[in-house]
């Protein structure tokens, strides 16, 4: 149906930006936690 392709794209599009929000996020707080040294 339409509405099945339509969330089939609306996941393609939303994945990758969650995926490089988190990774940014994780990366963020592990530099910081590697810079308090």
């Amino acid at each position: 149906s339409t509405t099945n392709t339509g969330k089939k794209i609306a996941i393609a599009v939303v994945v990758p930006f969650v995926v490089v929000g988190l990774g940014t996020l994780f990366l963020c707080l592990w530099w910081s936690k590697r810079r308090e040294k």
